[in-house]
Formats: structure tokens, sequence, C-alpha cells
């Protein structure tokens, strides 16, 4: 796993975490839960992170998207889990 991973040929796009040997790239969604307006909340920054996450499906990588909740419930690795396989079984 590569924290921080850029994944585009051309522009700046990162996933916070990816596995690049499998094309899998994980975002964490965080802030979206401070409560606060602003980054990925603004719809400038939900755009921004449709055209991204578009971009990294178009090149053939599984993108997975989790809160908090789902990292402290375990829910997070489980999904990760389950993209391995499937990307193991399915290349």
């Amino acid at each position: 796993m590569e924290h921080e991973f850029r994944f585009h040929p051309i522009r700046r796009f990162r996933f916070d975490v990816a596995i690049p040997a499998l094309h899998i790239g994980m975002e964490y969604q965080g802030g979206l839960f401070m409560g606060r307006r602003g980054g990925h909340q603004s719809v400038k920054g939900a755009r921004n992170d449709w055209e991204k996450i578009n971009e990294a499906l178009l090149l053939g990588w599984i993108v997975l998207q989790f809160g908090p909740d789902e990292v402290r419930s375990g829910n997070a690795m489980n999904v990760i889990e389950r993209a391995i396989a499937f990307r193991r079984e399915r290349p």
C-alpha cells in the first residue's frame, strides 16, 4: 500500500491510499463529518472529486471511499479485502 499515490499520468490526482499493482485506490472522506463547509463539501470540491474518480475509473481503477465510521468498525478493511479478491480473480 502506498499513501498519497499519484495515479494519473498527466493530472496531479492522488489517492489517499492505493495498491498500485492491483489498481485499487482508496479515499478517506473524514472532512465531511467535521461540521464545517469547504473542501469536499463545496460544489467546486464535489465536482473536482467527481472528475478525479471518473478519470480513475476510465484508467481501470477500483475506487473505494470510506468515512470514519467505516474505518473504525472494520467495514473498510472488509471492503478492501473483497476488492483485492476481486482483482485477483479478474485482473
